[in-house]
């Protein structure tokens, strides 16, 4: 595979690198899934076993056009592997995950099932009908956005602490530990998780059982996380506990991108907290636009 001839110079530099820890800024339209894919199956092309690679992209969509687009470049190359890499969203890795590990868990059982968002409406009407201000669509709302808020930075009910709650709430910290209590127990019951559950109950086997984590840091080398500047504290600490001191890891964002803040996205984590966690980080980035006029540019 010719590279060089294939990419621009910087496209080249973050396909081809060699660091144990990558980090690839891509501003809009500069070729970052064209770079991403090639990376991949250079990597692959060189000796790298694709089944043990794991690449997490911020939807499905994305997951399958990255996966028909190394495939194609492989088939380019007329080069046969066993296998392929394992290209899906965290939600889905944990699933996967969760699937073989979740018994860790008392209470769940292999055949849980996702709660789909009637599923999760009727848990808390059942809850709330039940609280002298379970009527107040502002008292549900203000609850519930608290408890998803929560949900998303992996914190369990048993480790919610009194002063998430504002002295201007509308809720009491009981108020508060009673619904959310409930409602995991109620999903518990029915062996039911929540998308965030995916994240959380992941996150809390491979933090809680060592035999869990270093079986499961034993099944990749490398690791590629698109999207990066929208992962949250949660997601970069899977990544984290996944990985061997061997592993590698490509990350890949724009820091000016960062759109989904509100569900946790903290782009310090691209911005900083990478080099801090992984000193030796190279820095390649992409900044020859593909997608707008040059009037656009100019402006």
């Amino acid at each position: 595979m010719d590279l060089q001839k294939e990419l621009n110079h910087n496209q080249y530099l973050a396909a081809s690198s060699s660091s144990q820890y990558l980090r690839i800024i891509a501003g809009a339209g500069t070729g970052k899934t064209r770079t991403l894919t090639y990376r991949l199956a250079y990597q692959i092309l060189i000796g790298t076993d694709p089944r043990r690679m794991l690449a997490i992209t911020f939807t499905n969509k994305a997951a399958h056009e990255m996966d028909t687009r190394v495939e194609a470049l492989l088939l380019k190359e007329n080069f046969q592997c066993n296998g392929k890499p394992l290209i899906c969203t965290f939600h889905g890795f944990c699933y996967r995950f969760l699937r073989r590990e979740i018994t860790h868990i008392p209470g769940y059982t292999q055949t849980f099932q996702i709660a789909g968002e009637d599923d999760t409406a009727q848990v808390f009407k059942d809850i709330f009908s039940k609280m002298p201000k379970g009527k107040s669509k502002e008292f549900i709302q203000a609850v519930t956005h608290k408890i998803y808020s929560l949900k998303t930075d992996g914190v369990f009910p048993e480790e919610v602490s009194k002063d998430v709650v504002p002295l201007d709430s509308i809720y009491t910290f009981d108020e508060l530990m009673h619904v959310y209590s409930s409602y995991q127990r109620k999903l518990k019951l029915q062996n039911l998780l929540d998308f965030d559950d995916l994240l959380m109950l992941t996150f809390f086997v491979m933090e809680h059982n060592a035999d869990v984590r270093e079986r499961w840091r034993k099944k990749y080398d490398v690791f590629l996380v698109d999207e990066f500047q929208d992962t949250n504290y949660l997601q970069y600490q899977l990544v984290r506990l996944f990985m061997s001191r061997s592993a590698s890891l490509t990350v890949v964002g724009d820091p000016d991108q960062t759109i989904y803040t509100w569900r946790g996205a903290k782009n310090e984590i691209i911005k900083d907290r990478l080099s801090k966690d992984y000193p030796t980080l190279e820095t390649v980035v992409l900044d020859e636009n593909y997608r707008s006029t040059q009037c656009i540019l100019d402006a």
